[in-house]
């Protein structure tokens, strides 16, 4: 089977291995490394640091679907499943695991039911392309409020897919220019105790380019 979605383009077989026993030790380049992009490159301390430190995080993976090739990284590189926290709103996404996840949490993004200033980090991946009717506004106030100081939020989008899902439902160009609108907006941001990081659309490589692949990185005040 051939994949083919990682935004460097590359074959996703030499960046991560989920639907294989165990990850390949790149398996989060995927996430942090675009080769023609320096601004993403960027990013790596952060990077290091989390492996560096990741069996003492606790993170939480909003929207996991079915797994999260992030998530399984970060395993691999030594998080503990217990300190593993995965959240979907539909069951039937909990129903085969790939990797241990021990905390299944059924919710929407915009009311959790956890404590607060409990995770060091938070990442969701197509959460809002999955969800079109998501208050994108009230999950980042989740989120906010879920995060220890100094946590971060990462999350990858597909905000403009391919022509064929855009005749379908046209709402996923409404729903990526409001996401755009709503990364950028530097009051609500603040207001909410987020710091940004990093924001990076990219359209590098010729595979990904009838996406818009976003990239961002918020840090909690």
């Amino acid at each position: 089977m051939d994949f083919n979605n990682s935004p460097s383009g590359k074959n996703q077989d030499e960046l991560s291995s989920f639907h294989r026993d165990s990850p390949a030790s790149g398996i989060l380049q995927m996430y942090f490394e675009e080769e023609k992009n320096d601004v993403i490159l960027s990013i790596h301390p952060i990077l290091k640091e989390l492996i560096q430190n990741v069996k003492d995080k606790v993170v939480l993976d909003v929207g996991c679907g079915l797994g999260s090739v992030f998530c399984q990284g970060l395993l691999y590189y030594g998080l503990k499943p217990e300190n593993l926290y995965s959240l979907d709103p539909d069951s039937k996404n909990f129903e085969h695991d790939e990797y241990p996840r021990v905390h299944k949490i059924i919710s929407s993004a915009e009311h959790i039911d956890l404590e607060s200033n409990f995770f060091d980090v938070v990442h969701s991946n197509e959460m809002t392309l999955d969800n079109l009717s998501i208050d994108y506004r009230q999950a980042l106030r989740e989120i906010s409020r879920l995060l220890k100081p100094d946590g971060f939020y990462l999350a990858n989008e597909h905000f403009d897919q391919v022509a064929e899902m855009r005749k379908t439902d046209s709402r996923i160009d409404r729903n990526s220019q409001h996401l755009i609108n709503i990364i950028n907006d530097e009051k609500l941001l603040d207001e909410l105790g987020f710091k940004p990081v990093i924001r990076i659309k990219y359209l590098d490589s010729q595979k990904i380019k009838p996406y818009q692949f976003m990239f961002y990185l918020f840090q909690k005040k």
